[in-house]
C-alpha cells in the first residue's frame, strides 16, 4: 500500500546543533568552564551519546545562570541544545516540556531577553517534531483519539506559525514547512492500519515505551498543581491591602 506519510521529521526538519563559538575571552561565554563543558557536550552529541550530552548541557546551563556576565539569550541557546539532546536520548515527553517552556519564554513580550527569531524558529520546529512523534507513538500504543490528538495539534499549530512566517519572509523553507503542516493534517485523519505501514519519525529511535502513560502522568500532575489550595497568606495580604484602601467607617 502506498505510504500516506512519506517523510521523516528528522529529514525534513533539520535542526543545526547549538551554534556557539567557543573560546577564552569571548563575551557570549564569559567563563572558560562553561565553554569546556559545551565542547564536551557537543562531542558527545556528534557520537550519538545523547543522554550524556544532555547532562553536560544541563551542567553548562547551571554555570551560565550563575554568571552575571552572561547574557540570558546565551543561556536560552544552551537550553535549546539540552532539550534537543533530551528528545534524542529517548525522553520525548520531558523534551517536549522543555521546548514548550523555551518557546513560551522566547515569545514572552514582558521578557527583557533580546529576541532571537532564528532560535525561536528552531525551538518551534523541534517542538512540532517532538509533539508529532509523541502523537505517533501514542497511537501505536492504542491511545484514544482524545489523548493523542492534542499532541498532534501542538505540532500542527507550530508548523502553521512557521509556514506563515516563512511565506511572509519569502523564505526558501516555506514549501518544506507547508509540506510538514500538510503531513500532520494527514496524520490526524489516517487509519491505524495506514499508520502502521508508515516509517516512524527519526527522533523516536531511542524512545522507550509507555509514552501514553507518561503523558497521562504529566496531565495528572498538572491538574494536581492547579487544584492545590492557595497559600492563606495571599488572602491575608489581599485583605490587609483592601482594608488600608477602604477603612471601615469611612
Amino acid at each position: 500500500m502506498k505510504r500516506v506519510i512519506l517523510w521523516s521529521l528528522w529529514a525534513l526538519v533539520p535542526v543545526a546543533a547549538l551554534a556557539v563559538h567557543l573560546g577564552p575571552g569571548q563575551k557570549l561565554l564569559a567563563r572558560d568552564e562553561a565553554a569546556d563543558i559545551l565542547r564536551k557536550a557537543e562531542a558527545l552529541e556528534r557520537d550519538g551519546k545523547w543522554t550524556d550530552a544532555a547532562k553536560l548541557y544541563s551542567q553548562a546551563r547551571g554555570v551560565l545562570v550563575s554568571s552575571a556576565d552572561v547574557p540570558p539569550l546565551e543561556t536560552l541557546k544552551v537550553r535549546y541544545a539540552e532539550a534537543r539532546a533530551i528528545v534524542w536520548s529517548g525522553d520525548l515527553v520531558a523534551g517536549q516540556e522543555a521546548f514548550q517552556s523555551l518557546v513560551a519564554e522566547l515569545t514572552d513580550e514582558s521578557s527583557t531577553t533580546i529576541k532571537d527569531p532564528s532560535l525561536l524558529a528552531r525551538a518551534r520546529s523541534e517542538l512540532a517534531a517532538t509533539s508529532y512523534s509523541i502523537a505517533w507513538l501514542m497511537r501505536l500504543e492504542q491511545a484514544s483519539r482524545e489523548e493523542w490528538y492534542p499532541e498532534s495539534e501542538i505540532a500542527r499549530q507550530q508548523y502553521r506559525l512557521l509556514a506563515e512566517d516563512a511565506i511572509e519572509q519569502n523564505s526558501p523553507e516555506a514549501e518544506k514547512l507547508k509540506e510538514n503542516l500538510e503531513a500532520v493534517i494527514r496524520f490526524q485523519d489516517i487509519s491505524e492500519q495506514q499508520l502502521a505501514e508508515c516509517d516512524k519519525p527519526g527522533n523516536t529511535k531511542n524512545a522507550g515505551k509507555n509514552i501514553k502513560q507518561k503523558k497521562r502522568d504529566q496531565r495528572a500532575s498538572r491538574q494536581q498543581k492547579q487544584q492545590q489550595p492557595k497559600d492563606a497568606r495571599d488572602d491575608i495580604n489581599k485583605n490587609s491591602s483592601e482594608e488600608r484602601h477602604n477603612p471601615k467607617g469611612s
